[in-house]
């Protein structure tokens, strides 16, 4: 019989063990949820404000291209390139 310990499929942030049982059961409230209607969503613009904050997306997308366009000048190509592998 395996032990909790060798069940651990993930870790939270904090660093605390994430059973296989726990794990299945956070899906199934998330299907419940979804199902209900009161699952909580966040687009793609609503995670970057929360791990970035608002201010702070114009200011990294400017530091993306002028390392973008820093590799072109030194790689001789262009910035439409690498911004579209981006």
């Amino acid at each position: 019989m395996k032990s909790d310990e060798d069940n651990i499929v993930g870790y939270e942030p904090d660093g605390t063990p994430i059973t296989n049982e726990e794990f299945i059961a956070d899906i199934n409230l998330a299907l419940q949820q979804l199902k209900d209607g009161t699952l909580e969503t966040l687009t793609t613009e609503e995670v970057r404000e929360k791990i970035f904050g608002k201010s702070n997306n114009t200011c990294m997308e400017e530091e993306v291209l002028k390392a973008a366009e820093q590799y072109a000048l030194e790689n001789d190509t262009t910035v439409s390139k690498i911004v579209t592998i981006i």
